[in-house]
């Protein structure tokens, strides 16, 4: 991993935004600020006869009437929607922390994991040296020992040249 670059890679995921929900909420609301108007009123109604006039008679009919006062209404809707909004918010903001660390617990592991590669592959390298170090050392004492005999060999070659020049004069 020597000599790689460090990637890091989030998971950048789009944060959704909840919907408002008045289901049933505001109509409950209305109906306590319904008034319901019930009376009583006369209606004039005619019966008709064939030989005889019209008889006109009164009945007593009930009214009913709502009164909506929509100014009340409009406060509860955006009383409503206030409380929405802050439930909303405070669960975006919920979401926001929580992705938030999400991603640099992950951004966290992933340098973690780097490290980790790369201080496993400096200590192999290290390892390596070592122990070629320590082979190099073996290498340089063996070489010595080389060396001490080579130079035996040559004070027993220089003995043997010069008995043969010794040889070769008492010859001639």
């Amino acid at each position: 991993y020597l000599g790689e670059s460090l990637r890091i890679e989030l998971n950048i995921n789009p944060i959704i935004i909840p919907h408002l929900n008045f289901e049933g909420m505001i109509d409950e609301k209305v109906d306590k600020i319904l008034e319901r108007i019930k009376y009583i009123e006369q209606r004039q109604e005619v019966r008709k006869r064939k030989c005889e006039d019209d008889e006109v008679y009164f009945v007593d009919v009930e009214v009913k009437s709502f009164e909506v006062d929509l100014q009340a209404i409009s406060e509860l809707i955006c009383t409503r929607i206030d409380e929405q909004i802050v439930d909303s918010a405070a669960l975006i903001d919920l979401v926001i922390q929580q992705q938030v660390k999400e991603d640099f617990r992950s951004a966290e592991m992933q340098i973690k994991d780097y490290t980790n590669k790369f201080q496993s592959e400096l200590e192999a390298l290290v390892w390596q040296r070592e122990s070629k170090g320590g082979e190099a050392e073996k290498i340089c004492s063996n070489l010595q020992v080389y060396q001490t005999r080579l130079s035996e060999y040559i004070e027993e070659l220089d003995m043997l040249e010069k008995s043969l020049d010794e040889l070769n004069k008492t010859k001639a």
